[in-house]
C-alpha cells in the first residue's frame, strides 16, 4: 500500500513503499482556486473510496 500524508497547509501527498512521491493534491494560497480547502483528515473504505475532511470548507470530499 501507499502512505497518504495529510498536511493542512500543503494538501495530501501520496508516497509509495520506497517513500517516493507518487502524486499530490495541493492546497493553494488562494482557496477559491484549490482542489482542497484546509484538509485535516483522510479515511478509506473497502470499495476504494477516499474520504477527505476539509476543515476550511466544512465538508467531507469523496474521491474514487
Amino acid at each position: 500500500g501507499n502512505l497518504w500524508l495529510v498536511d493542512a497547509q500543503k494538501g495530501i501527498i501520496v508516497f509509495d513503499r520506497n517513500l517516493s512521491e507518487v502524486f499530490r493534491l495541493e492546497f493553494l494560497i488562494k482557496p477559491e482556486f484549490s482542489l482542497l480547502n484546509f484538509p485535516t483528515d483522510i479515511d478509506f473504505d473497502g470499495k476504494g473510496m477516499v474520504y477527505i475532511m476539509e476543515k476550511g470548507a466544512k465538508v467531507v470530499s469523496v474521491l474514487k
